[in-house]
């Protein structure tokens, strides 16, 4: 070993002999109520250096016992049903097929919003063509291609929960 690795062995050594790096136990905070039974959130004036053996260290100085979902509620990432907070909602991770049915879902109001727009832009289509026979029959198609569309996506759910739900029991 070289004289700098020594040294800084020997620092780290006198260090965790004072209890520098020990774990230590904080007093809860209680003026954050938000905080899951458990947990409890490190005063900004008290230097942290990690949570107890027992504990999980949430990040955002917050301490938690028990489980990594007391964690995630703890710093807000959950719902009060503990599905995870997105854009899109609450996204239900607890299972697989909870989590494909909200998948399915999305997908669905998605594909079915589009076809909505469609059928609005086809229909401003064809009021405006002003007697235009190229604009009123491309207003035309677009307006057939949007319903059938919709009324794929229409059967498509139907043929797969009936599938799913009454068949295979999956949903």
């Amino acid at each position: 070993m070289n004289k700098i690795t020594r040294v800084g062995v020997y620092i780290v050594l006198i260090f965790s002999f004072f209890g520098i790096f020990a774990t230590h136990t904080y007093a809860a905070d209680p003026s954050d109520p938000t905080l899951p039974s458990g947990c409890y959130r490190v005063p900004s004036s008290t230097v942290m250096i990690s949570c107890a053996p027992n504990e999980i260290d949430c990040g955002g100085r917050v301490c938690c016992s028990g489980d990594r979902k007391k964690c995630l509620q703890a710093l807000g990432i959950t719902c009060s049903n503990g599905n995870l907070k997105t854009a899109l909602g609450c996204l239900p991770f607890d299972s697989q097929n909870s989590l494909v049915s909200f998948i399915f879902k999305a997908v669905v109001g998605i594909a079915g919003g589009i076809s909505l727009l469609l059928i609005i832009n086809a229909t401003v289509i064809i009021m405006t063509s002003k007697g235009d026979p190229k604009r009123l029959q491309g207003g035309k198609e677009v307006l057939n291609s949007a319903i059938a569309g919709l009324m794929l996506i229409i059967f498509g759910v139907f043929i797969l929960r009936f599938l799913g739900s009454t068949l295979f029991g999956i949903f």
